[in-house]
């Protein structure tokens, strides 16, 4: 993208850079406006907020090793089988991916034999890939290129921004309220967060192709 590449230099050549990438940047903000995708952000940052209580919360359970590699198997298995999946609403397949997220928190939580829980973090993994390929396919063919990585940014914030705060939450609240209460409360976030995109019309509805002329460059 040439107007945030490109460092802008001194005089008229500077001045001009720079009301370019402040337009540029009005431009992508646009995305706010629409309530499906900041639903979705919403999503996003909550989902991670719960994900990042697992692993600690796995740590004290002592069942890192059989749910990690099953998830890992369930990662491969997803990513062979989002190279098939051509559907026609992708976003609305994606966020009923997430619920594939719940069952591991709360067998946990259950005290569920290990093999049932390993059983779960494969199905976790094969959904985990499901969302990313739908949604990052979605991404790169919705999005006018000139805007693709700005737009990232925003899904990345949303993705990542409450991590640390799950991470520091997670030992503290296992020790005060225990493991299944912990557990439990991390997959009542997760469900609420794969239910919230789904209430947007615009998150269901998101064909696989952008009608014609609607998806342009910008920059």
């Amino acid at each position: 993208m040439d107007d945030v590449t490109s460092p802008a230099g001194t005089g008229s050549g500077g001045a001009v850079g720079a009301v370019a990438v402040r337009a540029s940047w009005r431009q992508s903000l646009t995305v706010l406006r629409y309530a499906g995708f900041r639903r979705l952000f919403l999503a996003q940052t909550v989902n991670l907020l719960g994900s990042a209580i697992a692993p600690i919360a796995l740590a004290f359970a002592v069942l890192g090793q059989p749910g990690g590699s099953a998830t890992d198997l369930g990662l491969v298995g997803g990513s062979l089988l989002a190279l098939r999946l051509r559907p026609a609403r992708p976003l609305r397949l994606a966020c009923a991916a997430t619920f594939g997220f719940l069952p591991p928190f709360f067998l946990l939580a259950a005290a569920a034999p290990v093999w049932l829980i390993a059983a779960s973090m494969l199905v976790n993994g094969v959904c985990v890939d499901i969302f990313e390929v739908l949604w990052d396919t979605c991404l790169q063919r919705h999005v006018p290129p000139g805007l693709l990585s700005r737009i990232t940014s925003y899904d990345l914030l949303g993705s990542f921004a409450l991590g640390p705060l799950g991470l520091a939450l997670a030992g503290p609240a296992a020790a005060a309220a225990g493991l299944a209460a912990t557990l439990t409360g991390a997959g009542l976030l997760l469900a609420a967060a794969s239910v919230v995109p789904l209430l947007s019309r615009a998150v269901r509805d998101l064909p696989a192709e952008p009608a014609p002329g609607t998806v342009s460059s910008a920059g």
